[in-house]
């Protein structure tokens, strides 16, 4: 079998099945020859690539979902990355294949048997099929609970769901032994804000921050005299605001305005705290003790004043 006709079979990741050329196309004999030769590489059972097609992770996943049967899908994690979730490629690789995979050991991959039958329609994800997003999601939950937020963050500024559709959707997948599930509505109870969606990927990572690093309860997007302040702690008398350089660091008259905006915030007895994206995504824990020194001063502060009024009118809580 020569190379160029092998390429007529490959498909966009340089992937041929065997069962679909196997002997319809060629022979038996013809296959095991170009493997031998290094016309081609077995990537899965039943899967091969075509010599000096480019490797890539969508080569594996596409080979993986293949070998799985006409029904399976990319899912959870993979799917999510694939999706375009900003997490690492997990290993293994996971499918959910809703009838019985057509070959069960797969190499450096996992097929999921669904017993929720519902949202089984794949999508097209990087010419792969894959879960929807929300099944995505609540797959990730059961499976890979860890990374279950940034998908969460992910799908919420994409706008391909809300916290209140979300809900929606979980009562439809909820059943007995549904793994997922259970986690996915303390993910939900977090995120169920009575104000807004976040609008920024920035105001989702630090939601993800206050959840993560269990943060006292906070007003998310509250109205502090006549601002609308990112993030409140009320008890604290703290305000956090998300710095993206695109609307706060842009413009002289951007910067003029923030800090006209922090003063008049300050005048009305708030401390007024500014983090970046790049603090946000990549230092989120200093981020997180940097808030906790101050929620631990503010309280200091607060017990001192307490104190000093009591002293002051012979209360007799000084002694």
């Amino acid at each position: 079998m020569q190379h160029n006709t092998l390429h007529q079979f490959a498909d966009q990741f340089g992937l041929i099945a065997h069962g679909e050329v196997v002997p319809f196309h060629v022979s038996r004999s013809s296959w095991s020859r170009a493997v031998h030769r290094g016309q081609l590489s077995i990537l899965q059972p039943g899967i091969a690539a075509v010599a000096h097609t480019q490797e890539s992770p969508e080569q594996r996943i596409a080979a993986a979902v293949r070998a799985s049967g006409k029904e399976a899908m990319a899912a959870g994690a993979t799917a999510a990355w694939l999706h375009g979730v900003s997490l690492p490629l997990v290993e293994p690789i996971h499918i959910l294949s809703p009838t019985r995979p057509i070959h069960r050991r797969l190499v450096g991959a996992v097929v999921h048997r669904p017993i929720d039958l519902h949202d089984l329609s794949p999508v097209n994800a990087q010419g792969i099929p894959a879960t929807s997003p929300f099944r995505t999601l609540l797959d990730t939950c059961a499976w890979n609970r860890g990374l279950a937020h940034r998908v969460l963050e992910h799908f919420l500024v994409a706008e391909q769901f809300t916290i209140h559709s979300a809900w929606r959707q979980l009562f439809l997948h909820a059943k007995q032994g549904r793994p997922g599930i259970t986690h996915l509505k303390n993910l939900l109870n977090e995120w169920d804000l009575d104000t807004e969606q976040p609008e920024s990927v920035l105001e989702a990572k630090m939601l993800s921050l206050c959840f993560t690093n269990k943060l006292p309860p906070f007003e998310f997007q509250a109205q502090v005299g006549k601002y609308r302040v990112d993030f409140l702690w009320r008890q604290f008398r703290a305000i956090v605001e998300c710095d993206g350089f695109t609307y706060h660091g842009s413009t002289r008259d951007a910067f003029e305005n923030d800090r006209l905006r922090d003063a008049e915030l300050q005048s009305l007895g708030y401390t007024v705290w500014r983090f970046s994206f790049r603090q946000i995504a990549f230092e989120p824990k200093l981020v997180a003790a940097h808030l906790e020194r101050g929620f631990s001063a503010q309280n200091v502060a607060k017990n001192d004043t307490y104190g000093a009024e009591n002293t002051q009118v012979g209360g007799g809580v000084c002694r």
